[in-house]
């Protein structure tokens, strides 16, 4: 396939569209062979189909044409005829195209050329109109076939803006011309994918960028510092690569992505999905071939079949740059293949420009007069920064910051300490981390349209910022937590991670500091997680991840308060969601948090398990909010649709049939001592069951899936009890679970498929077998539970609050109480503010009860006050015998 190159700087002008030169599809090669790489071409007329050329015969006859269908791929060729030199020793075929360059730059032109007979001599060289100098780049001898010419210079002619790009012909014969290119060399020795060709297209122009690759480093000890710990991630990622690329624009762009190596990513038939699913994007494949459309900036992964991603695509779609400093501007520093001594007398400026082009700076301090540095599309800077009690410094541009040149854990990629406040990062990709790819501990910063990409081995954490920081727009790969949200007042917003197999992708704490710190008032809002590839379980997995004092530093605490986390996306299922586990050795305080429209999958039946375990009895973790969190496409929930489950309202009664059956509910007979029921039978008297049964009616849908849970236990093990369910109208039933006790409290549940009719008067019963003493607490009826979904291991947690709390249409529930004692009318319903109470005298006395029987608020009068409560469905207990079901909006 024959790649159109475009000049970028006129496609700027003339459809709004900047191409940041060297970001192609997000793939950086670590081990890999390095290539040069040619980002666009100065001029727009090499592809022969506008004109723009001319010959310049001399004394020659040299005759100039387009023809069409001879070029390559049968599209506009230029075509040279010459019979006769006439005496002069060449001829000239000329672009009339003016460009600029940079005296010193290096420079490349390539083409395509053939001849009539072999060896015919070709010669590219540019010329300076204004003072008419010039410079020769090279000598092709034509084949009588197709073929590539490339010849790379450091221009040595003064810089100008009046450049054109010639050829000078030495035979009589025929040649062809076509794709020419001439531009600078970006990525010198920078490497190249080679797995992924990445072209654009717009407005009918069509041109490549670059695809770099990140491919794993093989294990070895001591290799710029690597460490023992190193071998188990690059053993398990031995032979992986992540390729990216990346371009800025304006208005929808079409992407083609060429499969160049079908043996690592095989396309026929295979499925492809451009993630974050969010987006809704579709793609076509034709060959090798996956076309697709963005509307709008973003991270883009390119999954071609189930294991494309072992050598994954990335597509790094930025917005056009607004605001790119003059490189006449006398406070920058304008530096051209960098090294550290370039960077070493600074005196007299404020900003730092890195033209396009390969620097290698070393770990760079900032100095403290430096606040501006720009990274310009096509500069590709071994390195790293560090402000140094350095505030408001801001680093942005389209380039590339790569660490590869590094020791592992030598510096952080970008890092701000020590009062190095109000630090922006904008546009940067933060390559090959060996350390944090993005770490800022002052407060106020703001990073978004970052992108780290490239870390393998173990401490590759992603982004943090410390307090009063917004992050948001930003791609992170990381090899240990990559959202690192540790202090007050921080938004997150528009994230896509792809996590390898060490740390947490959101981890909300490891422990805080000395004298305590806090983390309130944090929003984090979507969150697309590609892939999390945790290998084992252990304390630094998971999606929601709280380490806590781990390393058992004295004097440590941590207290996190009003956190939002909202529109969270798995693409994948993940090894694991939740695993809040704080250390024990100092205090992890959390309370108040909101997970809000969550649509995660976790891989069950592994050695992972959900776990949300506080680490003090005298202060559980508390607030917790599921609001439509919905997990492996299972709605959390943990709806009861019976309000006396807890026994502290009574209305369950015995069925003892024969036996000499006595059920009583009081105090202390329950879970932690509270009100439980219990069940007495000394006598079966030739019955074979009896039954225990709740009074309350409600609603069930035939074949809906429904789950029972319970706490019970018998003074003697094994005592059979059966939980099941009963239509009363038509009398159908069905038993649900079927468990021996034992003589100490456990939960049990059970889940089956209503196979009876739709009924609003079904109950809720137990049934036992022999006699025994048996006690039963909490019991549930409803939608599988939250527990019974997740399978969650939880300690010191106050029970959730779960929303919606209604399902469908059962907002109408009623109860036999409700039929029988119904004296008024309660309005509205559902209700914001406030429940208004028709029919009833200035006296009533009413309490507004959870749907687990918690006691929220009780009064006196005609109105009911709900500005406190959250929204969901709650109890209104009138006169202590009437009760109604609401929403509170």
């Amino acid at each position: 396939m024959i790649l159109l190159y475009r000049f970028i700087a006129i496609v700027n002008h003339m459809m709004g569209l900047r191409i940041a030169s060297g970001i192609s599809i997000l793939f950086f090669i670590l081990l890999a062979s390095h290539s040069k790489a040619q980002t666009y071409s100065f001029t727009t007329a090499g592809n022969m189909e506008s004109g723009n050329w001319a010959g310049v015969p001399g004394a020659t006859n040299l005759v100039v044409s387009f023809q069409s269908g001879a070029g390559i791929g049968s599209t506009t060729a230029l075509k040279t005829v010459t019979s006769s030199m006439g005496g002069d020793t060449n001829y000239i075929i000329r672009g009339d195209q003016v460009f600029p360059m940079v005296t010193g730059d290096k420079i490349t032109v390539s083409f395509w050329a053939k001849s009539s007979v072999a060896n015919m001599r070709l010669q590219p060289w540019v010329q300076e109109s204004d003072g008419n100098t010039w410079m020769n780049f090279g000598d092709a001898y034509l084949t009588t076939s197709w073929k590539q010419y490339q010849f790379t210079v450091t221009l040595t002619t003064s810089t100008s803006n009046n450049y054109k790009v010639k050829f000078r012909g030495y035979n009589t014969g025929t040649m062809y011309i076509d794709n020419v290119n001439i531009g600078p060399v970006d990525y010198e020795n920078v490497a190249q994918s080679g797995i992924y060709d990445v072209t654009l297209s717009q407005n009918s122009m069509t041109w490549p960028i670059n695809t770099f690759r990140s491919t794993c480093p093989t294990y070895s000890l001591g290799y710029q510092g690597m460490q023992s710990k190193d071998q188990n991630p690059l053993d398990l990622f031995a032979n992986r690569t992540i390729n990216y690329t990346k371009f800025s624009y304006t208005n929808p762009i079409t992407v083609h992505v060429n499969v160049l190596n079908t043996t690592k990513v095989p396309v026929a038939g295979q499925t492809v999905r451009i993630l974050p699913s969010r987006f809704g994007i579709t793609s076509t494949t034709s060959g090798n071939v996956v076309t697709f459309t963005i509307t709008e900036p973003g991270q883009y992964s390119v999954e071609i079949g189930d294991n494309g991603y072992k050598n994954g695509l990335i597509i790094f779609a930025d917005p056009t740059e607004t605001s790119i400093p003059s490189k006449t501007d006398p406070l920058y520093k304008v530096v051209y293949e960098a090294t550290a001594g370039s960077l070493s007398s600074l005196t007299g400026y404020t900003g730092i420009y890195f033209r396009r082009g390969v620097h290698d700076i070393g770990i760079f301090t900032v100095p403290s007069n430096i606040k501006n540095i720009y990274f310009e599309d096509g500069s590709w800077v071994y390195g790293a920064l560090k402000m140094d009690a350095n505030p408001n410094v801001k680093i942005f541009g389209r380039g590339v910051l790569s660490a590869f040149n590094l020791n592992y854990r030598s510096q952080h990629s970008v890092e701000a300490i020590n009062g190095s406040n109000n630090i922006i990062v904008e546009g940067l990709v933060v390559a090959d981390p060996k350390y944090f790819g993005i770490r800022l501990i002052g407060t106020g910063n703001t990073v978004n349209y970052a992108k780290v990409i490239g870390g393998w081995v173990y401490n590759m954490d992603g982004i943090s910022a410390y307090a009063g920081s917004n992050v948001s727009k930003c791609f992170i790969w990381a090899n240990d937590d990559a959202i690192k949200v540790y202090r007050d007042s921080l938004t997150w917003s528009d994230i896509v991670v792809w996590q390898l197999n060490n740390g947490g992708i959101i981890q909300m704490s490891w422990g805080g500091d000395v004298g305590g710190v806090t983390a309130n008032n944090v929003k984090i809002s979507r969150v697309d997680v590609l892939r999390a590839e945790w290998d084992v379980s252990r304390f630094n997995t998971g999606l929601l991840n709280c380490v806590g004092n781990k390393y058992h530093y004295a004097g440590w605490s941590h207290s996190l308060t009003n956190w939002l986390i909202e529109d969270v996306v798995t693409e994948n299922p993940i090894p694991q969601i939740f695993n809040i586990t704080p250390d024990p050795f100092s205090h992890t305080h959390i309370d108040g948090l909101y997970l809000k429209n969550w649509k995660v999958k976790m891989t069950m039946g592994t050695s992972f398990q959900n776990q949300i375990k506080g680490e003090d009895a005298a202060d559980f973790l508390s607030g917790f909010v599921f609001d439509n969190v919905k997990f492996n496409n299972k709605l959390l929930t943990n709806i009861n649709y019976i309000t006396n489950g807890d026994m502290e309202t009574g209305n369950w009664s015995a069925v003892p049939k024969t036996t000499d059956q006595v059920v009583t509910l009081g105090a202390g007979l329950g879970v932690g001592s509270t009100t439980g029921l219990r069940s007495v039978v000394t006598n079966m008297n030739g019955s074979t069951d009896y039954a225990m049964k709740s009074n309350e009616l409600f609603h069930m849908d035939h074949n809906e899936e429904i789950t029972i849970s319970f706490w019970a236990k018998a003074t003697a093990a094994g005592k059979r009890l059966v939980s099941w369910v009963q239509e009363t109208d038509a009398s159908g039933w069905m038993n649900i679970g079927d468990v021996n006790l034992t003589t100490g409290w456990e939960w049990y549940t059970a889940t089956a498929n209503i196979s009876p009719i739709s009924s609003d008067n079904y109950q809720v019963k137990f049934r036992g077998y022999a006699t025994a003493y048996i006690y039963i607490d909490k019991v549930q009826i409803g939608p599988p539970d939250w527990r019974t979904i997740m399978v969650p291991e939880i300690q010191y947690l106050d029970t959730p609050t779960f929303l919606p709390n209604v399902i469908g249409a059962r907002t109408a529930v009623i109860t036999e109480v409700e039929k029988s004692f119904k004296n008024g009318t309660v309005y509205p319903n559902p209700a914001k503010n406030a429940l208004n109470l028709d029919g009833y005298d200035e006296g009533t006395v009413y309490q507004v009860y959870g749907m687990q029987g918690e006691l929220y608020s009780n009064g006196k009068g005609l109105s009911v006050d709900l500005s406190q409560l959250a929204p969901g469905m709650y109890f209104l207990l009138i006169n202590g015998t009437e009760r109604h079901k609401f929403i509170k909006q």
